[in-house]
């Protein structure tokens, strides 16, 4: 049997061999820290630009494509019980 480690960058998902690789991986990419603006047109439904504020202070202007579908609905996290319910007890029972 062999064991393999891998390591994947929370960004960008690539696989890496080293865990020192994959953090140079994950520190290289610069996040988006705030949505700065929506610049809308007549009779479109979705804005053809979209501004952003990257980490860096860079202001970054994403073009509209193509609509991808609507996004199915998460599904809900199985509830838990909290505390386990005990049997209730009365004389006489046994």
């Amino acid at each position: 049997m062999t064991t393999v480690t891998k390591y994947i960058c929370d960004l960008c998902h690539t696989e890496h061999k080293t865990e020192e690789e994959c953090l140079k991986c994950e520190l290289s990419h610069i996040e988006i820290t705030k949505l700065d603006d929506a610049k809308y047109v007549f009779n479109r439904d979705y804005p053809p630009h979209v501004y952003l504020i990257m980490q860096d202070n860079h202001r970054i202007d994403y073009c509209f494509q193509e609509d991808l579908g609507e996004v199915p609905p998460e599904e809900p996290e199985p509830e838990t019980p909290t505390d386990p319910v005990e049997p209730e007890v009365t004389p006489g029972d046994g």
